[in-house]
């Protein structure tokens, strides 16, 4: 993001740095600057340093044996700190800019890994699918739709039962715009399957839309319906 903002003529300065703590400034030219800081004490209040288990000694993990936290807090303090105060500034300083960019890759690497979603393999009947049932021949080139017609495209690569590439668009695709990729990956694990889903080139414009449509229309149902299951 400082990239970006700096090449529309923004300016930045790191006010103060250290493991302990980062101050960023950004500013207009002219205009008043915007400052952000972030030290240790407000990264673990956000959950983002890993603790140590009273009980045990060791780091707190999830679930999933998984670490909670991110490691790099304790590896690399100084530049985690800097990127959160970093992004901080640039989406206070220009989000008509920035608008659809969620998230850099710093800031992402910032903070912890999300839990991978595990599903049993399960058929969901088409009646409790209803009206959103998907269409579509199940080939390389074929052409697929679901919900409705809103999102369509067609296959690019299908290697059953371990990947899923799709040239992915909707009716409010901007015109002239490039279809998307979205790529799935299936792995088995102990009990089920972790899936793994990556969309990429979406329009910058949309970037948010989408990624907040998937989590509510699509893994948040799929969790309460296999964990209902369990």
């Amino acid at each position: 993001m400082v990239a970006l903002l700096s090449s529309n003529v923004y300016k930045f300065k790191t006010i103060e740095t250290g493991p302990e703590r980062v101050t960023y400034s950004g500013w207009w030219p002219g205009e008043d600057p915007e400052t952000s800081t972030w030290d240790i004490e407000r990264a673990t209040r956000a959950g983002w340093v890993p603790q140590i288990d009273p009980d045990t000694g060791k780091f707190k993990v999830n679930q999933y044996g998984k670490l909670i936290g991110n490691e790099k807090y304790l590896t690399q303090p100084e530049e985690m700190l800097w990127a959160k105060a970093a992004t901080t500034v640039c989406k206070r300083l220009a989000p008509d800019v920035l608008l659809g960019i969620a998230n850099t890759v710093e800031d992402l690497e910032s903070e912890p890994d999300p839990d991978p979603v595990r599903v049993r393999s399960e058929r969901v009947r088409a009646a409790e699918i209803g009206d959103t049932a998907a269409t579509g021949a199940p080939k390389v080139g074929g052409k697929f739709t679901a919900w409705g017609g809103y999102i369509m495209g067609r296959h690019l690569d299908l290697d059953p039962p371990r990947r899923i590439v799709q040239e992915w668009t909707t009716t409010e695709w901007p015109t002239g715009s490039p279809p998307s990729k979205l790529e799935w990956t299936f792995v088995e694990k102990s009990g089920g399957t972790e899936v793994k889903m990556v969309h990429s080139e979406v329009p910058l414009a949309q970037v948010e839309s989408y990624r907040r449509g998937w989590i509510d229309y699509y893994w948040v149902p799929l969790k309460k319906y296999f964990a209902a299951r369990s």
